[in-house]
């Protein structure tokens, strides 16, 4: 499910570069608009145990699932190791797919 931002996001690409790029490209280029907008600050995140998708802004290598751990006041995450990073944005996990 896209969010209003996310479409409007993809909108605005769309009306932007419909004339640079083919039908493919430019379906690509305004789906990952709609993807960028999905990242909200992590000032925002909910602290109250939700597992969410924790990001580093600049870098696609740096996302992964975890939560606020309130007694230790500090994010947590379901992976081996240290966390690597500290999380600048988060977003819900999107629901599983339906049969």
């Amino acid at each position: 499910m896209f969010t209003q931002k996310q479409i409007e996001a993809a909108a605005e690409y769309l009306k932007k570069n419909q004339h640079l790029l083919s039908w493919s490209e430019l379906a690509k280029s305004a789906l990952e608009a709609a993807e960028a907008e999905a990242w909200e600050p992590i000032d925002s995140a909910p602290k109250d145990g939700t597992d969410i998708w924790l990001g580093r802004s600049g870098t696609d290598n740096g996302r992964l699932i975890g939560f606020w751990y309130r007694p230790w006041g500090t994010w947590n995450y379901y992976s081996p190791g240290k966390l690597g990073f500290t999380p600048t944005h988060w977003r819900p996990i999107p629901p599983a797919p339906q049969a």
